[in-house]
């Protein structure tokens, strides 16, 4: 470069001396760093940079205007953009192709404050001073907007030129115009003046201080005088298009070859160019638009996008090649600045040696036998000594090397790996090992050794343990040298040799200030006062990182932590955060001769210069830049400007944060709160966003704060309002209000009827109860009454037959047809009864002739007939008719039925007709009376239960419900009709395997034989005596008034039959009938039931338990005496039977038994024992013969080839076969007696064993094969 000119340099010193008058000599530049801002690879031609006054950057570019809050770009609007100036207003004008447009910033919305803006054409540059707004065109001249008056007014270049205008500058009352043709100025008066320079002008820059115009043409760097106007070149070769003063007194320069940099003291410049192998140290492109200052913040617009640099004058960082001259790296760990001023830097490659004229970096090969150096130390005679991973050193400033030593113990150890060095006041050397304690050698003694030392005594063997690894020495002044040991904390005494371990624990790095020791354990910082011997948390923790290194300063102690740099106030001991750097500090010591901190790191050495006062690291205010709901931006709202911010959603919102400070040169650590008592929250590095997801309807606080002591200057407050979800509106509670409201009204009704059936079921189940103890009284009422006719019916039935006196049979006669009646009253009481038991539900069919039944049961109401006067008749169509029903419920259907005809017809003239008639498929019986008949509204309603009609008598609505249930019981179906008076008809269908059965002739009993013994068991004595009277003329009669006295009696001597009541006290009829039945002599016994309780139920009770015969009291004493001689003679024939098997069984059984015949002995004997049993199955079959049910299994499987399963099902179905085929029996009785309850399976059990049914099997008289 050539300077023109000596009074160029004299304009260049006092232009130094006004604009910096602190700048450091050339030797002290420091290098510029850019940060670079990409925007869209289309709009990276930015053509103008401005601010706003919050503080958001503004590009405007070739394709449209752009906002940068330090972290992201956004880009607003479209458009060609070349230039942009914010107004004092809020507006952001900006010129371009299509002219003037205004953007409020406040709404980021287009605005027209000014009124109607003239057609200008393209904008090429924009200057607003004073109360003026100047707009350069590009063809069009110059036009100037008076801001207050809102008044345009144009003016044209001197000579009518229509050339660019390319910038402007303010010089007293004057405005001086660059434009492509040269240079003018607009004066005071409006009038437009022509400035003498004959060259394309593109930038100027007044001097205001000394007056001085710098001038930028197309081929030069002109700087004119404006009080004498001379005017000397600068410079030259190069295009100057910005002339712009940076924050450091330089001259900023844009030319054809990038950034020029005037330096005012020496007068030279240097070039800042794009540089593709360094990017941070260059441009993004040579073609620069617009510098712009900010503060300290430097921003240059290029062709590819915006260049951003900071003039910072905290931190001066130096790469290592740059002291080193070498490519090698080094992570530095300790640095010691020497009494002389000679720079020590040791870490793990070495250590570095900035002497007074020259650099030595010593390494292993050069110096150093290895190349960690754990610390560098200065003793008091200001030799350097260095410990290494190789012992100890100490440095010859004749020779410029290192001497090493070699210390051992007599134990054997040595001092290879040491860590540090101290000299105490007597001279000698500490020096602290890996390992290998802790040695104390005269400092002369060591430097005349020859460089191999051994320490016969060690004065620390009693605290070996203690001192065997050391890493740290920190002399406090006062002869105590605290060391951090692998056992933690520890205080020695270098006058005594004294060892105590003050606090056991595990510690990273200390340095002691001011009596504190101040210590990191994995990042969480802890205070040790040594003088009251008391250790305290300073509540300061570096979450996810570490405390690199410490640094005293004056009175602060400075930490490098992975979160920054922070400094304690060691007069309160408050911490306080400083900076965040973009490097980390792993070693640091104090210059107090230029009051700064040199740190040293990873290939990197850093000077920060400290400031007097705090105001220049104040935390800076955070502002929200953008808020974004499902990662679309509110619309309409600029939140920067505003702290009530309405939202339209609450899912997935995020926040975007800014403090709009750029010259910071370290990044930013952001916290938030939400709520004014809720917990702060750390940002990740280098993150400025927050996300918060669900968050319901409702208004939040949220607090910013860019200090981490969150102090109430940095701390800023947002109101975020999130509107309610759809089913959270008003519209919506009003929904749920009706619906609830409904609910509550569906419910109360629910519960009101629920209520209400619940009463009316228990004022049901009350009558219920008290109707059934109203029948239970009546229903034993009547068991009592049955005693007593029992002893009525069962003597007349004897004195009728004796009586030769046929006046006084008829007497007799009377007497037992009135009895009869009362008996059906008394069943008619138990109807009801009868119908809950649980046997109602089901029938017993018997074998028996229907006509037969059916004409007893007229035969009943016959005397009664003849008395008044009533024809009544029974019209069979055939003479017998064998069917399988059950005759009890079919008496109950005849006698109900003609009963109630008997009720309707008249004395003297009245006739009932019963007809039975066989069809093809079932048997029709019909009663027909003529009585007055039933109403056709009636009819229907007359088999339902409790229903009267309106001729009623004396009925209780319930015989002919139960006709109706016993008919459909029986698969038939009744009907009732009016035809000349009331014809009831039910038809049962026809079983298809009825056959006729020869009447069997009744066996006598031979006068001549033995009586037979009758056993008699009635809690009645009269009845006892009614019985033995009868009987004893042809049977022997034992009497027995308890089961417990009848099984006494039986153990004496076994009876052949047996004739108990049912109901007893103790042990009643049916409990003794199956202990009989479970003794193997007595289990053949015949036993008649007598029983006043003459239900279904109690019948089926009475045949599982083993009665032969059961007889419904009053009985007739014939019917007694014919089951008797029955019983008697099956008995006769089984026992023949019997013996005619045990002879042919006495045959075989000559031979004797072998083991397996004598187990099937066993087996087939309990089987029948146990025959009646329905319990009885293989478990207990193998308890009687106490054997295993695997060992019965395989023993039964190999001599019969049945499991015992099968064994004893086949044993009952040939004792049900042998039962069937003596024809004494019912299918029923004999399906109980061989121990079975369930009539399906002992059918399906016979069928699967003989091939054919039980009805088949009498019907055909088979044998089992």
């Amino acid at each position: 470069m050539k300077v023109v000119g000596n009074s160029l340099f004299r304009c260049l010193a006092e232009l130094l001396a006004v604009i910096s008058p602190c700048v450091s000599v050339a030797s002290d530049v420091r290098p510029m760093q850019f940060d670079k801002i990409t925007l869209p690879y289309e709009a990276n031609v930015v053509s103008a940079v401005c601010k706003d006054s919050l503080g958001m950057m503004w590009f405007a570019t070739r394709r449209g205007l752009f906002s940068y809050d330090g972290y992201s770009v956004s880009r607003l609007v479209g458009g060609n953009y070349q230039a942009a100036v914010v107004m004092a207003d809020g507006t952001l004008c900006m010129g371009g192709d299509f002219g003037l447009r205004w953007m409020d910033l406040r709404t980021e919305q287009y605005v027209t404050p000014y009124g109607d803006v003239p057609e200008t054409g393209e904008v090429r540059s924009l200057l607003c001073h004073g109360d003026v707004l100047y707009v350069g065109t590009h063809s069009n001249g110059l036009f100037c907007l008076d801001l207050k008056r809102r008044i345009w007014q144009r003016y044209t270049l001197p000579d009518g030129k229509k050339d660019i205008i390319f910038s402007f500058a303010p010089v007293g009352s004057c405005i001086f115009i660059a434009h492509y043709g040269g240079l003018a100025f607009l004066d005071a008066d409006g009038n437009m003046h022509d400035a003498g320079i004959a060259d394309n002008v593109y930038a100027i820059w007044h001097d205001a201080a000394r007056d001085h115009l710098w001038i930028g043409t197309e081929h030069q760097l002109l700087c004119r005088n404006m009080a004498d106007g001379v005017t000397e070149i600068v410079a030259s070769g190069s295009t100057f298009n910005q002339i712009v003063p940076s924050p450091s007194g330089q001259i900023l320069l844009s030319s054809d070859f990038g950034l020029k940099i005037l330096d005012s003291a020496s007068g030279s410049i240097r070039t800042i160019s794009h540089d593709a192998s360094a990017p941070r140290n260059g441009l993004p492109s040579n073609t620069i638009h617009q510098i712009f200052c900010d503060g300290n913040t430097i921003w240059i617009a290029t062709d590819r996008g915006v260049a951003l640099t900071r003039q910072d004058d905290t931190f001066e960082v130096t790469g290592l090649p740059a002291i080193s001259g070498s490519t090698d790296g080094n992570v530095f760990s300790k640095i010691l600045i020497a009494s002389n001023g000679d720079r020590w830097m040791g870490g793990d490659n070495g250590i570095l040696h900035l002497g007074r004229g020259a650099t030595k970096w010593f390494k292993v090969g050069n110096g150093l036998k290895k190349s960690i150096v754990r610390n560098i130390y200065e003793d008091r005679s200001h030799d350097v000594w260095i410990a290494t991973d190789a012992s100890i050193a100490h440095y010859n400033p004749l020779r410029d090397n290192f001497d090493y030593f070699t210390l051992s113990d007599a134990d054997g150890r040595n001092a290879n790996w040491a860590y540090d060095i101290y000299e105490d006041e007597r001279g000698r050397m500490w020096i602290a090992t890996y390992m290998g304690g802790l040695y104390v050698v005269d400092r002369k003694v060591l430097l005349s050794s020859g460089g191999t030392y051994v320490m016969a005594d060690s004065p620390f063997a009693d605290s070996d343990s203690i001192v065997n690894t050391i890493y740290k020495f920190l002399p406090d002044g006062n002869g105590i040298l605290w060391a951090y040991t692998s056992k933690g904390l520890a205080a020695i005494d270098t006058r005594t040799d004294k060892v105590s371990l003050k606090q056991p624990m595990f510690l990273e790095n200390m340095i002691l200030a001011d009596g504190v020791i101040w210590i990191d354990v994995q990042g969480e910082l802890l205070k040790y006062d040594t003088r009251r011997d008391r250790l305290e948390k300073t509540g300061f923790e570096v979450e996810n990182g570490m405390i690199h290194s410490f640094v005293q300063q004056a009175d602060r102690v400075w930490m490098s932590t992975s979160q920054g740099l922070f400094y304690i106030a060691m007069a309160d001991g408050s911490i306080h955060p400083h900076s965040r750097p973009d490097y980390c500090f792993t070693a640091g010591v104090y210059v107090p001769s230029d009051n700064t901190i040199f740190w040293g790191g990873e290939d990197f050495v850093c000077r920060q210069f400290m400031h007097d006062g705090a105001s220049d690291n104040l935390p800076p205010k955070v502002f929200l830049s953008a808020v974004r709901v499902g990662g679309v931006p509110v619309d309409g709202r600029v939140c920067r400007f505003e702290n009530d911010i309405a939202l339209n959603g609450g899912e997935d919102i995020s926040l975007d944060l800014a403090t709009y400070v750029y010259d910071r040169a370290n990044s930013e650590l952001f916290w938030y709160r939400i709520g004014s008592g809720g917990e702060w929250h750390a940002l990740a590095d280098g993150s400025n966003r927050i996300t918060l997801s669900h968050l319901s309807g409702g208004r939040y606080e949220i607090f910013l704060s860019a200090d981490a002591e969150h102090s109430a200057d940095s701390i800023t407050g947002y109101v975020l309002t999130v509107p309610y979800p759809w089913y959270l509106r008003w519209w919506a509670w009003l929904a749920y209000a009706v619906v609830v409201a409904t609910v509550v009204c569906y419910a109360t009704n629910y519960y009101k009827r629920r209520e209400k059936m619940l009463f009316e079921q228990r004022e049901r189940e009350r009558i219920l109860a008290l109707t059934q103890e109203k029948m239970d009284f009546f229903v034993n009422m009547s068991h009592e009454l049955k005693t007593p006719l029992s002893l009525i019916v069962a003597p007349l039935g004897k004195l009728i037959a004796e009586t030769t006196n046929a006046k006084l049979r008829d007497s007799l006669k009377s007497i037992q047809n009135n009895a009869t009646r009362l008996n059906a009253l008394i069943h008619s009481i138990l109807d009801v009864k009868q119908l809950e038991a649980e046997g109602e539900n089901q029938i017993l069919t018997s074998r028996i002739d229907l006509c037969s039944l059916i004409a007893g049961c007229v035969g009943e109401f016959a005397p009664s007939a003849k008395e008044r006067g009533i024809d009544l008749s029974f019209r069979p169509s055939d003479a017998s008719l064998l069917m399988a029903v059950d005759v009890v419920k079919v008496q109950t259907v005849m006698r109900n039925i003609l009963s109630n005809a008997m009720k309707f017809v008249s004395d003297g003239s009245g006739r009932i007709v019963v007809t039975v008639e066989r069809t093809a498929s079932e048997v029709l019986v019909s009663i027909h009376d003529n009585g007055p008949g039933v109403s056709d509204g009636d009819l229907p309603k007359l088999f339902n239960r409790y229903f009267v009609g309106q001729n009623s008598r004396d009925g209780s609505g319930i015989g002919l419900s139960v006709v109706k249930k016993y008919v459909e019981l029986h698969g038939g179906n009744v009907v009732a009709q009016n035809d000349g008076g009331l014809r009831v008809t039910f038809s049962i269908p026809l079983d298809a395997s009825a056959n006729a059965i020869a009447d069997e002739p009744a066996s006598v009993i031979d006068d001549s034989a033995e009586k037979p013994l009758i056993l008699i068991v009635d809690d009645n004595r009269e009845i006892l005596e009614f019985l033995t009277t009868a009987l004893e003329s042809s049977y022997r009669c034992t009497t027995a008034q308890s089961g417990e006295d009848a099984l006494a009696a039986i153990a004496r001597c076994t009876p052949d039959v047996i004739i108990t009541d049912q109901m007893m006290p103790g042990i009643d009829g049916t409990e003794l009938c199956h202990r009989i039945r479970h003794e193997h002599a007595t289990e053949l016994v015949p036993i008649i039931m007598l029983t006043a309780k003459d239900d279904s139920s109690t019948e089926l009770k009475s045949i599982r338990s083993g009665a032969d015969v059961f007889m419904p009291k009053p009985f007739d004493l014939r019917k007694l005496q014919l089951h008797i001689v029955q019983l008697l003679s099956r008995r006769k024939a089984i026992e023949q039977s019997t013996r005619i098997e045990r002879m042919q069984a006495v045959g075989e059984e000559v031979q004797a038994l072998s083991n397996d015949e004598e187990l099937m002995a066993r087996v087939i004997s309990l089987i029948n024992s146990n025959m009646q049993s329905e319990d009885f199955n293989v478990a207990k079959l193998c308890d009687l013969l106490c054997i295993d049910q695997k060992q019965l299994y395989r023993k039964l499987k190999h001599l019969t080839g049945e499991t015992p399963v099968g064994f004893i099902r086949k044993q009952r179905m040939k004792r049900a076969a042998a039962l069937l085929s003596q024809d004494r029996f019912s299918v029923s009785e004999v399906m109980y007696q061989v121990g079975f309850s369930s009539a399906s399976y002992f059918i399906k059990s016979f069928v699967k064993e003989f091939g054919m049914t039980p009805k088949e099997f009498v019907a055909g008289k088979a044998s089992p094969s």
